[in-house]
């Protein structure tokens, strides 16, 4: 395993020069393979920074968009969003590349039939479960906002992926999450409220 890391380390430093001052703490895991969210910084932090580039004059207010208590959803730079954790920046493919988070591989459809991206493939873990007729993916998010988001089914999924048991995590009511899908939210917007945990 060490063998590996190292032969990966050394190919990615060979074949990917990264800017100076980049900070990559830690091992490079796959899509959706590490904890995401303000983890490294919290929320209001990261509203400091943006306020003090706008205040700069480098970031245009109007490129940034608050919600009702003030919290920033949308025009973040990002690379505050990376150093925040709210991006993974790196990230292993199946190829055993590393690769950047908008690296134009992470896009490509791996199955026409099913329209799946190859960050969608290597994010959920996707699986084709075989019967003796017919192949068909297992039922996901991804699965989910093709439909939709049903109602039922889109429940299920988020409880899964925002469990009550977990700990330190912002809490939201599941039924409100769905219809924020169903109106055209982005689940990454849930991931970052999740992930908000500011202790009192």
């Amino acid at each position: 395993m060490m063998k590996l890391l190292l032969v990966s380390a050394i190919f990615f430093t060979v074949m990917h020069p990264v800017s100076a001052g980049a900070n990559h703490e830690g091992l490079i895991y796959g899509p959706c393979g590490v904890e995401t969210g303000y983890i490294h910084m919290t929320s209001s932090e990261v509203s400091v920074q943006v306020q003090e580039r706008i205040d700069n004059g480098d970031l245009d207010s109007d490129a940034v968009i608050r919600n009702s208590v003030d919290i920033i959803v949308y025009g973040t730079p990002h690379d505050i969003l990376i150093a925040a954790g709210v991006i993974q920046e790196y990230a292993v493919n199946k190829f055993d590349q590393v690769l950047r988070y908008d690296d134009p591989f992470w896009s490509n459809i791996v199955r026409e039939t099913s329209g799946f991206t190859e960050w969608e493939t290597g994010c959920y873990g996707l699986t084709y479960m075989t019967t003796t007729t017919t192949t068909t993916p297992t039922y996901s998010l991804t699965s989910a906002e093709s439909d939709s988001y049903p109602t039922e089914e889109t429940r299920i999924l988020l409880q899964e992926r925002y469990p009550l048991s977990a700990s330190n995590k912002y809490h939201f009511d599941i039924d409100t999450a769905v219809v924020f899908l169903q109106q055209g939210g982005a689940l990454s917007g849930l991931d970052n409220v999740w992930n908000i945990y500011e202790e009192s």
